[in-house]
């Protein structure tokens, strides 16, 4: 939901990094980037289903981790679901690479 997310994104702790890019005046890709001392944390990166494929995700993660390296970041991560291939394929493809697995649990229901 638009409020939970707002409530997300009000908790962030750090410097942050919005990036967007626009065709015609609407939103195609986005992504969020975190400063944590000389660390940026990738968050939130999609790119609409029609426009996937072309390299907009690339340019605007690069983008991110230029604008970072100009406020002292020196190394950069990110969590990505891991049965996301094309994402995988893309991180991969700017020298990210797997160190370990995450899931998230839940408390059963009472």
């Amino acid at each position: 939901s638009r409020d939970g997310q707002a409530g997300i994104l009000q908790r962030i702790h750090g410097p942050t990094l919005y990036a967007v890019r626009l065709e015609r005046d609407a939103v195609v890709c986005a992504g969020l980037g975190v400063m944590h001392g000389e660390r940026l944390g990738l968050f939130d990166v999609v790119t609409r289903t029609d426009r996937r494929g072309r390299g907009l995700a690339r340019g605007l993660i690069t983008w991110l981790m230029q604008q970072a390296r100009a406020r002292g970041a020196r190394t950069d991560y990110l969590q990505v679901v891991g049965d996301n291939l094309g994402a995988i394929a893309l991180y991969e493809g700017l020298g990210f690479r797997r160190i370990y697995h995450y899931w998230y649990r839940m408390q059963p229901p009472r």
